[in-house]
Order: C-alpha cells, then structure tokens, then sequence
C-alpha cells in the first residue's frame, strides 16, 4: 500500500508543472520589459551624440567656444559610452534570457517524460528561480541605465539647440556687421 502511495505521489505532477508555469511567466515579463527598451531611440542617441562630439570639435568653433562647449562634449560623451556599455549588456542579456527559457523547457519536458523525481525536479528549479532572479537585476539596471541615458540625452539636446541658436545668431550679426 505504501509503495502504490508513493507512486501514486510521483505520477501528479499539477504543482510542478504550475511552477514551470511561473518561471514562463517570469520569462515573459523580462522579455516585455527588454522590449519596452527602444533601440532604435537608442541608434539615434548614439549617433545623435556621436555627431554633436564631431561638431564640438569642428574647425568651424574658436578656442573660447570649445572651452565654453566642453563639458557638454563630455556629456555627450559619457551618454555615448553609457548606450554602447548598454548595448553589450542587453545582447548579453538576450543570449541568458534564450538559455534559461530552453531550460524551463527542458525542465517541463523532462517533468512530463519522468526523467527525475520530484526532489531533482525541486532542485532544478530552485536553480532556475535563482538564476531569473539574476536576470531580473541586470534587466531593472539597464532598464535605469536606458531611461537615465535618454533623459540625459533629451536635456543635453534641449540645452544644446539654445546654445547652437545663440552662436548661430552671433555668427549671423557679426557676418553682417563685417558686410556693412
């Protein structure tokens, strides 16, 4: 009686495949968040930033006028970096997000198919909860790292546009004062 009892125990597997269920939708609330990150935004930015250093550095600006731009130079500079370090870190991301759903699946095959009793099963999944939890981190820091970059980025170009008037309209009344 005691080993049809046992036995009986192992064929239900309901509360584990509920706990796959769980990691599938830890899985796809990372990727959702992974997906709310606009890398296309994040083209421009680091284009956008790319070429404003390229600009800040242009013959066409005098020595006062590269000392007096400098710190935006390093600002962009630094939004720069911050996107490109992003962008590894989100490809890398990617790759962990991939293994860790053929794992879950791997995980519920083997559930299914019997491949280990329900302590394996139990310690494979405590190993998958822990390591989405590590995901979990990494995704809330780029997730920070992507709003403060075009945040940063938005304020650095709203600034930028009023200091490029400014030169622009000083540029324009000194040409027509030398054209009098």
């Amino acid at each position: 009686l005691a080993l049809l009892f046992s036995s009986c125990q192992e064929i239900n597997i309901n509360k584990e495949m509920r706990y796959t269920s769980l990691l599938d939708s830890v899985i796809f609330d990372q990727q959702e968040l992974m997906d709310s990150m606009d890398s296309v935004k994040l083209n421009y930015c680091s284009q956008k930033a790319t070429d404003r250093m390229r600009m800040l550095e242009s013959p066409r600006l005098n020595h006062f006028q590269k000392q007096w731009l400098y710190h935006e130079k390093l600002a962009y500079q630094k939004i720069y970096t911050n996107i490109q370090s992003f962008k590894k870190q989100m490809f890398s991301l990617e790759k962990e997000l991939k293994y860790s759903k053929s794992q879950i699946q791997t995980l519920k095959e083997d559930l299914i198919h019997r491949h280990f009793s329900k302590e394996q099963f139990n310690t494979y999944f405590e190993e998958e909860q822990k390591a989405l939890a590590e995901l979990n981190v990494v995704t809330n820091k780029l997730k920070k790292i992507y709003t403060e970059s075009l945040y940063n980025f938005d304020s650095l170009e709203f600034k930028m546009q009023g200091i490029l008037n400014q030169i622009y309209a000083l540029q324009n009344s000194h040409a027509d004062s030398t054209n009098k």
